[in-house]
Formats: structure tokens, sequence, C-alpha cells
């Protein structure tokens, strides 16, 4: 494994961001492998229509997606128990179960890429490696210059799914991740 990267767990939330943005190739410059759990896979192909493609282009875009990439990985690499405990947690969904059991199939040693509050808190509760999409467009705004900030903050909250972004927390992940580069 290269020696500023290393593995990372996406969630649905944040894979429907990466997507929206049309910047998923992005994350390969932070990490070596990019794992997406099986239910995630599914909720990003069966929900959201807000996402404006069809099921179908959805599945096809992913399929695609692997087969041209392949730091980019489907998984399902953790038994079912697991997966059920996870879901006893209060506000984690099947996807995250999944996340947070494909993290503990590689003892904790992946970065998680969450967006939901109460799968953050979880995560922070077990001390886990996470960080958020708004984080990671920062430092790709700043360090590589290969997207505009506020304009992939337009583009994330011109639907419905994303009205948890906050343009005043959005401006302060900023300029944290900001102080931390320069």
């Amino acid at each position: 494994m290269g020696e500023n990267k290393k593995i990372a767990i996406l969630d649905s939330s944040a894979l429907m961001s990466f997507y929206t943005l049309n910047c998923l190739e992005l994350l390969n410059l932070f990490y070596d492998k990019v794992l997406i759990p099986r239910q995630v896979e599914k909720e990003f192909v069966s929900k959201h229509p807000e996402l404006g493609r069809s099921q179908n282009e959805r599945f096809i875009f992913l399929i695609n997606f692997y087969q041209q990439n392949s730091w980019l990985l489907s998984c399902q690499e953790y038994g079912g128990d697991l997966v059920d405990l996870y879901k006893t947690e209060k506000n984690i969904d099947a996807g995250e179960a999944e996340v947070f059991a494909q993290n503990q199939h590689w003892d904790s040693r992946c970065e998680l890429i969450l967006d939901e509050k109460n799968a953050r808190k979880f995560a922070d509760k077990k001390q886990l490696q996470k960080r958020g999409v708004l984080g990671l467009l920062a430092e790709i705004a700043i360090r590589f210059g290969r997207i505009d900030y506020q304009q992939a903050l337009k583009l994330l909250t011109s639907n419905e799914r994303n009205f948890y972004i906050n343009q005043t927390q959005a401006d302060k992940i900023y300029e944290e991740i900001k102080k931390q580069l320069l």
C-alpha cells in the first residue's frame, strides 16, 4: 500500500454525493482501495430518484466503474450476524451497518466515509477513523484544484437529498481543512 494512501469504505450518501458531482474517481487521490458494501450498492441503485437517472443507468454506471477502476471494489467480507448486530444500534441503517461490519473485518483499519449524523456519532463512540464528503471535497479543491468547492455545494444542495448541508458549516469545514493543509 502507498505511503499516504489507505483503504476507505463508502456509505451510500457519500457514494451518491460523489456520483452527483461526477467525481467518484477523485477518491483514488486519497485511497488505494475504496470498498462499497453490497447494501450500499443496493441503496445507490434502488433508492433516490432525485439523482436524475434511472435505476438501470445507476446500475450500469457502477458496473462500468468497477470494471474501469481496479481500486473500487464491491465487498461482502463480513458475516450476516455482525451486520445484524450493528443494525440494532439506534438510527443505523442497513448500509451503514455493512460499512461498520466491513470495517471490523479489516480490524478497523479503514477510513469510513460517512455523512449521516448518527453514523458519525457511532463512529466517534467507537473511535473509528472517518471523513465526510465536505471535508474530502474541500481537500480536493485546496490540494488538487480539481473541483470548485462552492459549485459542488450548490449542486449537492440542488435536490432534497442533501438537506443536511448547511452553508455556514460547509464554509467552516473548508476553512478548517485549508488551515490544516497550508
